[in-house]
Formats: C-alpha cells, structure tokens, sequence
C-alpha cells in the first residue's frame, strides 16, 4: 500500500473553528491556518450569533487556496456544542480524513499541521487524536493547557511534568496521553 503524500494527506484535513464575538482574534487564528506550510483541505467556521462584525468579515473572506464554509447560528450555542456542530457538519459535507479542531483565539505554529501530518504517532495503529503542544507568546508551556493522564483507579488527572514535556517538545517526540484541550487536536 502505497502512503499519501504529505500534499494529499493534508489536503484530506479539515479544521473547525467556532466563534462568538472575537472578530480581531478569529483573523488573527484563520492567518494561522492560512499560512501552514501545508495548507489542509478545508476550513469550517460556525460563527455563534456574533454582533462585532464577525459576520461581515466572514462574508467577505475568501481564499484562493482552501475551502471556506461557515454556518451562522443566531445565538451563542457555546464552545461544546459550536464543536459539535461542526463535527457534524465536516462528516456531513466532506471526504475528511482527519479534523483539526482549533478555537478562535489560537494562533498555530506555521509548521503545526505539517508536523502533526510528519509525526511518527500518526502512523501507530492506535493513534486516533494528536494533541498539539499549547504554548504561550514567549514560547512558555500553557498551565491551563497541559495535557494529563486520566488514571481511572485514582479517579484523577497526573500531569504531564515540565521536564517530559521539554523533552519530547526538545525532541519533537510525542507523549502518550489519554485526554487533551480542543485546541490544535487532530483526530
């Protein structure tokens, strides 16, 4: 069996983005999606009942590289279900291999989507969801989004330690999780 390109793989990618009401931050994040190195095949964006020009701006974009679909709703369903929403909405109209979910305020690393697409946990059997590392402007590992590890025994969540982290970020390896934010996953 012959792999996909990294083209092809990519362009088998649609990304899903809610908003509500954070036009300046939604531009800033789909310009993060716009200029990946490798450009996924799709951008779905639902836009939650925003009344600060988000409508206007999504009317008028267009780009000539990927394909754009927005769904407006007349109220604010709410981060959770804008998710599931457009969860739907990509198995619905798409050929989608895997979603990339990001929310409006996220700006991704030119090289994020190709490095998920290029990692060696794509190719595990087992490997469903990557989770993007979060990190903030100075480059400093997000507390509130660390990924943990759910162990059912303890009905508990061990964190990830800052020195595994540094490491396999250092080393561009993954670390084996069992849940994650919705920020810059892909399933």
């Amino acid at each position: 069996m012959n792999m996909p390109s990294l083209k092809e793989l990519a362009n088998s990618v649609s990304v899903i983005v809610p908003t509500y009401n954070r036009r300046k931050l939604l531009e800033t994040a789909l310009c993060s999606i716009f200029g990946q190195t490798v450009l996924p095949g799709r951008v779905f964006i639902l836009n939650n009942g925003s009344t600060d020009g988000t409508s206007e701006y999504l009317d008028g974009l267009a780009n000539e590289f990927l394909d754009i679909i927005t769904y407006r709703e007349n109220r604010n369903l709410g981060a959770s279900l804008g998710m599931r929403y457009l969860f739907e909405k990509v198995l619905e109209n798409s050929n989608t291999q895997w979603i990339w979910v990001m929310d409006d305020d996220a700006c991704a690393y030119p090289t994020a989507l190709e490095e998920l697409l290029t990692s060696d946990e794509l190719l595990l059997p087992n490997a469903l969801i990557l989770e993007s590392a979060i990190v903030d402007r100075e480059g400093i590992w997000a507390k509130p989004n660390r990924p943990c590890r759910f162990v059912p025994k303890k009905f508990s969540f061990d964190p990830i330690t800052e020195t595994e982290f540094t490491e396999s970020f250092e080393q561009r390896k993954g670390i084996s999780v069992n849940t994650g934010g919705y920020c810059g996953m892909l399933i």
